[in-house]
């Protein structure tokens, strides 16, 4: 869990946010309190938007400002992919096992690394994204 102090208001941070973010290409929704940052598909050159991500979290008052404070997620789409592999490689080995059949059972591992790998790929490929959205909420409070 992530947390952003400013020296604004909530009432007073909320339309700068919105506006620093359209210039530093960031898309940003608002629901009540909670609000979700993410980066603009295609706007970026160096590849940060490549993985999905997304910092979604809640904006309260306090006495000096207000707070934000969150965490990163990488989209429905990612997570379901890699429950739904993970699911199926356990059904086919355990199948596999039933029936002995050990080129399946070494298949199912092999499967097992490749999933692993695509894991460590997308959470280093959205360090990228993760810095220029914690940038973007580090230097809000900036003139």
């Amino acid at each position: 869990m992530k947390s952003f102090k400013f020296n604004r208001k909530k009432e007073d941070l909320l339309p700068v946010m919105k506006a620093k973010a359209e210039k530093a290409n960031i898309k940003m929704t608002k629901e009540k309190d909670k609000i979700s940052l993410m980066l603009e598909t295609g706007k970026f050159q160096n590849g940060e938007d490549a993985v999905p991500v997304i910092f979604k979290g809640k904006i309260t008052n306090t006495e000096t400002g207000c707070t934000f404070d969150g965490k990163y997620t990488y989209g429905f789409y990612l997570y379901t992919l890699v429950i739904v592999a993970a699911i199926l490689i356990v059904a086919r080995f355990s199948w596999s096992a039933y029936q002995h059949q050990m080129d399946n059972m070494i298949l199912c591992g092999i499967v097992t690394v490749l999933l692993i790998g695509l894991i460590v790929v997308v959470t280093k490929k959205s360090k990228g994204g993760k810095n220029v959205i914690e940038n973007f909420l580090n230097n809000l409070d900036l003139k």
